[in-house]
């Protein structure tokens, strides 16, 4: 069977925004990330400009990590409420030989499946207080506003993203980190039933640069040039396509993203905004034009980093009801 996936990497999470140092540092005590609050106000505002054939996708896969769950909720909420996105095992971050630091191997799913409604119902909060109406719009949120108890509405969605993780047709996804023929065709048992052929997954920069994309030197104008990874919440299109003779692959990638860069995360929806709020990636001036584009920007807050990425236990984070004065923001926890 023909297999189209749209790869895609999770969005600015709060170890991306550490200093190197850091990392090296706290390199057994960092756990695994939430995204930011502004990466998912940035998935707001850029939903609109996805591929339409990516929006049209029937089931959103994504990793067992915190930050791609978020991606894939935030990035497509109307497959979170109707049950069509599942974590699956084999698509995990991969980085070297001696990564075994917390920030990628998953966590206990009963503490995971808390942390995610803690961060669904913060963002919950945080427009239902707010002042920027165009949230208001969001899809999620219009879903919860419109729920007579949230928690449990929340407590049976993410429990169905779980649904699939032991079918029995992944029962050879056994690695963190697979290799790409075992997950395409384990993907290929699972869906033909289903008659599905084309798929998003939500994965990771390291996982996809070195088990997915294979021609990095074709998209030096597209990725960072230097590292020939994703940007984050960048796009890699793949189709597998069944011949008599082996499998033939296609790629690209599409100029989508997000950079995060002085503080800021700023979305790309086109190769001129890439060009202009990009680092480190090769230029191609045959693909600059004259089009106007919208500045989608969001400044993170310093302050609130280190409450963001502690490893303190998560607190009851109750529904607002009333509406009160808007204190300076909190990144999700």
């Amino acid at each position: 069977m023909n297999l189209e996936i749209f790869w895609m990497r999770h969005a600015v999470s709060c170890n991306n925004i550490k200093h190197m140092i850091e990392k090296i540092t706290m390199f057994y005590k960092i756990k695994d990330p939430s995204i930011l609050l502004e990466s998912i106000l940035t998935i707001i505002e850029m939903r609109t400009y996805l591929p339409k054939k990516m929006k049209d996708c029937r089931i959103i896969f994504c990793s067992e990590m915190k930050r791609t769950i978020q991606t894939a909720i935030f990035n497509f909420p109307e497959h979170f409420i109707n049950g069509k996105i599942k974590i699956i095992k084999g698509i995990n971050e991969y980085s070297s030989a001696f990564d075994i630091g917390r920030g990628n191997v998953p966590q206990k799913v009963g503490h995971l499946k808390k942390e995610l409604k803690y961060s669904i119902i913060f963002l919950y909060n945080f427009i239902k207080e707010g002042k920027n109406k165009k949230y208001k719009n969001y899809t999620l949120y219009k879903y919860l506003d419109n729920c007579k108890n949230i928690e449990n509405t929340l407590d049976k969605l993410i429990n169905k993203l779980y649904s699939d993780i032991n079918h029995k047709k992944f029962d050879n996804l056994i690695e963190l980190r697979e290799e790409e023929k075992n997950i395409v065709n384990c993907l290929n048992n699972y869906l033909k039933p289903k008659k599905i052929s084309k798929i998003v997954i939500v994965s990771h920069s390291n996982f996809l640069a070195k088990n997915i994309l294979k021609k990095h030197d074709d998209f030096l104008h597209l990725i960072r040039t230097k590292e020939k990874k994703l940007y984050n919440n960048q796009i890699l299109y793949k189709k597998y396509i069944e011949t008599n003779d082996k499998e033939k692959i296609t790629e690209k990638i599409y100029p989508y993203g997000f950079v995060y860069k002085n503080n800021y995360i700023t979305g790309f929806y086109n190769y001129n905004m890439l060009h202009k709020y990009g680092y480190k990636t090769l230029t191609n001036k045959k693909l600059l034009n004259k089009k106007k584009h919208k500045n989608i920007s969001l400044k993170i807050l310093d302050n609130n980093n280190k409450k963001l990425c502690s490893n303190t236990k998560i607190k009851t984070n109750r529904i607002k009801t009333k509406t009160k004065k808007t204190k300076k923001r909190n990144l999700i926890k």
